[in-house]
């Protein structure tokens, strides 16, 4: 039983931060980037904890696991889940922006100046764009998915509505 409730917790906690990152059509990586550095220290604190917290449930849920591992599993097993913790916050941290709190409700019309794909792994790849907004003279670069990246060349016409979320992160949900 103890097991089974490590694995769910575990997988719970992955899905939950791969969804805040995968659920947003377009996130703003400049308002991103700026709200990941002004909270680092919490999340580096809040990854130590969960991976505290997930090797005391291993020992708990497996006490026969490290008899086999040597010292060097030991310390790699805490460091593991310390940095999948790390990567899997920006998820959250996109969930809190858009789910507690102020939302605020804007329009972004201008030219898409830039667009680019790079390859983040062997299977995957992130599509960006570049856009100037003429309205209120700023630049936004979103991170965005295939299909809305495909939707556009450079030098097009960009008009849609966004949210500027309670820790300050630019994102639409829709396509």
């Amino acid at each position: 039983m103890k097991q089974f409730l490590f694995i769910s917790a575990a997988i719970a906690y992955v899905v939950t931060g791969l969804v805040g990152t995968k659920t947003y059509a377009y996130v703003d990586t400049g308002s991103l980037d700026k709200t990941i550095d002004r909270l680092m220290i919490p999340l580096i604190l809040f990854s130590v904890l969960v991976a505290a917290a997930f090797f005391y449930g291993f020992i708990k849920a497996f006490p026969g696991g490290f008899a086999r591992q040597k010292r060097i599993g030991r310390i790699a097993i805490p460091i593991a889940f310390a940095l999948v913790s790390f990567a899997i916050n920006r998820g959250l941290v996109m969930i809190c922006n858009s789910s507690l709190g102020k939302q605020e409700i804007f329009d972004i019309s201008g030219r898409v100046t830039d667009r680019w794909s790079e390859r983040d792994s062997r299977r995957s790849r992130s599509y960006y764009l570049v856009v100037d907004d003429t309205v209120r003279g700023k630049r936004y670069k979103f991170r965005t998915g295939k299909y809305v990246y495909d939707n556009f060349a450079s030098y097009s016409e960009f008009s849609r509505k966004f949210t500027t979320g309670s820790l300050g992160i630019i994102y639409r949900e829709e396509w």
